[in-house]
């Protein structure tokens, strides 16, 4: 399995907001999946969607896309995509045509793997729209967040976090 991610895949070794290491989603969902096949391996590869998600110009989002597509292995079974919170304003005229070509490109490099979209925290309906028409185009399971946000699922101020070696 593969998860491309921003923050909420790995601010502080695991998930932004999660209480400790093992309540972020990237656990809960590979912790499930080695119930169902315990041989399962995840790995995060947070930090090679940057250019991806910020870049300034459709180049430098397209080279994101390379640098993704260049992170997998091609033999995983489950690619999840969970970027779009910190995409810009200026990537509108081009959004739907990046995902899909990135979701094109999973497909190809990856042909036996269920990919995934789930998010976004932080997206206006204009992302969210462009990833979820490019979306149903390539196959790609559209997961929302709209019905976790808000209650548990958010942290707070003053919350207390774990880091991986147990130190708050």
């Amino acid at each position: 399995m593969a998860f491309f991610g921003n923050s909420l895949l790995s601010a502080f070794g695991y998930g932004m907001s999660a209480s400790d290491s093992r309540h972020d989603y990237f656990y809960l969902i590979s912790e499930y999946v080695k119930t169902l096949n315990p041989n399962a391996t995840a790995s995060r590869k947070s930090g090679v969607q940057s250019a991806f998600e910020t870049g300034q110009t459709e180049q430098e989002v397209r080279g994101g896309i390379t640098t993704m597509l260049n992170a997998l292995d091609g033999d995983e079974t489950l690619v999840a995509v969970q970027l779009t919170d910190n995409t810009r304003d200026n990537q509108q005229s081009y959004l739907y045509d990046v995902y899909h070509d990135l979701f094109v490109g999973i497909r190809t490099k990856c042909p036996s793997a269920r990919v995934v979209f789930h998010g976004a925290w932080y997206a206006s309906t204009w992302k969210l729209d462009a990833v979820k028409r490019a979306c149903e185009e390539t196959g790609v399971l559209f997961i929302t967040y709209d019905g976790i946000k808000g209650g548990e699922a958010n942290s707070y101020m003053g919350a207390v976090y774990e880091t991986p070696d147990g130190s708050v």
